[in-house]
């Protein structure tokens, strides 16, 4: 996951995943390696969860979250041909 979805929970350390209503609920998880963009959870998520990245640390549990848009590529992107 982004470094940005870890928050910190005493020992431990948590991550918010989003149900299909749209809302957070906090999850504690645990890290295995980490570089500086990204880490490895061992467990307590399962592949294709949906979790706060942006704004995790100013986040409560059960909050309503709306996705962000995704960024629209570079014109740069939409023509090359590599």
């Amino acid at each position: 996951v982004p470094i940005e979805a870890l928050v910190p929970d005493g020992e431990e350390f948590k991550v918010f995943v989003v149900n299909a209503a749209g809302v957070a609920h906090a999850r504690i998880v645990e890290v295995g390696g980490r570089t500086d963009k990204l880490a490895e959870i061992t467990s307590g998520l399962t592949a294709g969860e949906r979790i706060v990245t942006y704004g995790a640390y100013g986040i409560e549990d059960s909050a309503k979250v709306v996705p962000l848009a995704a960024p629209k590529p570079s014109r740069l992107e939409k023509t090359s041909n590599v």
